[in-house]
């Protein structure tokens, strides 16, 4: 059986569509459970209804923890011999659980992956021209989540039970992602991989990744600093791609610096624009940045406005395309 774990909060706009397409797996041995965090809107109780028209469907509510609070909760209150998670304003592909449950059973895979595709407000984004699956090892496993398809977000992905163990998220924490799925590379031998999108993560215009700076973006380093010590210790092989997800992170955490007006009074803002000019060698060196972005890191060592303004291009490039 597999686990699917959703974490609700405030979703009533979007659950229907996410419940829905995981009930219609074409892998029916399921468990859902939708572990409602509090919600002020009317998403508890459509958790109530859905629960009463699928007997594989289990609601929970809980006080409000976030969620990483929430995901740890499903996982304490899961049965499954496999784990997934699906956050509740997202979708997935009718046949992502039983294409992942065949990727992880028939190699004995500690892990199975398929991409994510970009979805703004109905329209789907990809760059996969060729679908083929493939098997990578315990290097290659960190290479591709830390700079490949495979992304460091613990969606998109079917877990053995044993690869979670006791892992957990850590509550209090943005970007949780960034913290559990280094450790969770820990335990992995074997990764499974198809290259087709399969899960559907839905960019909305009030998520976290889209709001001005506040300073909980700082976590976003904190978890990526851990991730190259990490390495360091058990995969030095794929260092540059841990270093390359560290210097990333910085870029992140400047660009929403840059949504405020007074970004010059965050008191991490000069250590943050210092980091990144220290390293503009680096950057534009690292095949794992793309054109813009090296374009961006020269510009942002001359100055910031410049930087800002080539930042808004292709914000807007990304938008149109």
């Amino acid at each position: 059986m597999i686990s699917v774990i959703v974490p609700v909060y405030n979703v009533e706009k979007y659950l229907e569509r996410c419940v829905k397409s995981i009930a219609a797996q074409t892998y029916k041995d399921l468990e859902i459970l939708l572990i409602d965090d509090g919600s002020t809107d009317k998403s508890g109780k459509m958790c109530d209804d859905f629960q009463q028209t699928d007997s594989r469907i289990k609601a929970f509510h809980k006080q409000n923890g976030g969620l990483s609070d929430a995901r740890n909760y499903g996982i304490e209150h899961s049965a499954g011999e496999f784990i997934s998670f699906v956050d509740s304003d997202d979708y997935i592909d009718e046949k992502m659980l039983e294409t992942l449950h065949r990727l992880i059973t028939e190699n004995d895979a500690d892990l199975a992956v398929c991409p994510a595709m970009d979805v703004f407000e109905g329209k789907e984004v990809t760059q996969v021209k060729e679908i083929k699956e493939f098997n990578l090892n315990k290097v290659e496993s960190y290479k591709y989540m830390l700079r490949g398809d495979g992304i460091p977000s613990a969606c998109n992905k079917l877990y053995k039970r044993q690869t979670v163990g006791n892992v957990r998220f850590p509550v209090g924490k943005l970007y949780e992602d960034g913290f559990f799925t280094p450790q969770i590379l820990k335990r992995v031998e074997k990764t499974a991989v198809t290259s087709k999108p399969m899960y559907y993560y839905f960019r909305r215009a009030d998520s976290i990744t889209t709001k001005p700076f506040r300073k909980g973006d700082l976590d976003v380093i904190e978890a990526y600093d851990k991730c190259v010590k990490q390495v360091k210790e058990l995969c030095p092989e794929a260092l540059p791609y841990a270093e390359f997800r560290y210097r990333n992170a910085y870029f992140n955490v400047l660009d929403k610096m840059l949504m405020r007006d007074d970004c010059k009074e965050i008191p991490e803002y000069k250590q943050v624009v210092k980091y990144l000019k220290k390293h503009t060698v680096q950057i534009v060196k690292d095949p794992g940045f793309g054109k813009m972005r090296k374009i961006a890191a020269v510009a942002l060592k001359f100055s910031v406005p410049l930087y800002k303004k080539i930042l808004l291009t292709k914000q807007k490039i990304y938008k149109i395309q």
